[in-house]
């Protein structure tokens, strides 16, 4: 049995309620939106490897996107929906991948 261990990063994001930008997440560059309406989080991620995926987020959740070697979680610490107004402080983006 080999070891194993924990990729994880943060993925920056801005107190804007909708922004796009293009992260490496793996060996593949992908675009991902965020958007928040009202009080809910849309997260779209396209990519070489993914056409279009889009999920509702949901607080302490993992997000697998098909296409995508390791899944994608926000981190709320206050345990709310992830909200524009907490990103960056108690709303946190991370990419996590298990390498073998």
């Amino acid at each position: 049995m080999g070891d194993w261990r924990i990729i994880m990063y943060e993925i920056p994001l801005e107190k804007i309620p909708n922004q796009s930008f293009r992260v490496n997440l793996g060996a593949s560059l992908f675009e991902i939106t965020v958007k928040t309406s009202k009080e809910l989080t849309l997260l779209s991620v396209e990519g070489d490897k993914v056409n279009c995926y889009s999920a509702i987020c949901f607080p302490n959740s993992k997000i697998s996107i098909p296409g995508l070697s390791g899944v994608l979680a926000f981190r709320c610490q206050d345990n709310e929906y992830p909200t524009y107004t907490k990103f960056g402080e108690l709303h946190k983006l991370y990419y996590i991948e298990e390498d073998k």
